[in-house]
């Protein structure tokens, strides 16, 4: 009586995917089996012994910086290979921050600043109203407004989920103007005239 024996690789794992605020992430693919080889994919496709320059000791880490699904199988020679495990990395760019958040006099200009914590990434903006999209206005840092005004911003990076859209509205006021006295402050021996005067 002849009898086989299959011995089969545990499944690899992989560092626990999800959603980051920051690049990179540190990835550790792993498997159980000793001697064991990794082979991965980062560009979504299945792997295999013959994918093309991706395997990895068991315990290696790989760098991940923007939006990834990484898939992975362990083989062993004259071992039946694993099956596949996957985790997906998501990045999401923080949304910009407006500043300041006011009213500004008629006749004046107020200067905006607009600014995103994620480095790399690029701000659009719009101020008619409509949602900013890439193909918006780029904003380098400052916005100057001479009248009422939304500003709608969003922050954008390669390979990384937009950030929600950010609004303020800056509002132009008629502001009466601070009256002036034209009698000097200070002590008098004889009645003085005082003139009390507004430029408004």
């Amino acid at each position: 009586i002849t009898k086989r024996y299959d011995f089969k690789v545990a499944q690899p794992t992989i560092t626990a995917g999800g959603s980051f605020t920051t690049s990179p992430q540190t990835v550790t693919i792993g498997c159980t089996t000793e001697g064991a080889s990794i082979y991965y994919t980062t560009d979504g496709s299945n792997p295999t012994t013959s994918t093309t320059g991706k395997t990895i000791a068991s315990g290696s880490t790989i760098d991940i910086k923007e939006n990834t699904t990484v898939k992975a199988i362990a083989v062993k020679e004259e071992w039946i290979s694993s099956n596949a495990v996957e985790a997906t990395y998501e990045f999401n760019v923080e949304c910009p921050s407006i500043t300041p958040s006011c009213t500004f006099e008629h006749g004046k200009s107020i200067t905006i600043n607009l600014s995103c914590n994620t480095n790399g990434s690029t701000i659009y903006y719009t101020t008619d109203g409509s949602d900013p999209t890439p193909e918006s206005a780029v904003c380098n840092g400052e916005i100057t407004l001479s009248e009422t005004k939304t500003i709608k911003a969003i922050a954008c990076k390669e390979g990384w989920n937009s950030s929600q859209i950010v609004s303020a509205t800056y509002t132009e006021k008629n502001i009466v103007s601070i009256p002036t006295l034209s009698l000097t402050p200070g002590k008098y021996n004889t009645i003085q005239e005082c003139i009390v005067e507004c430029a408004t």
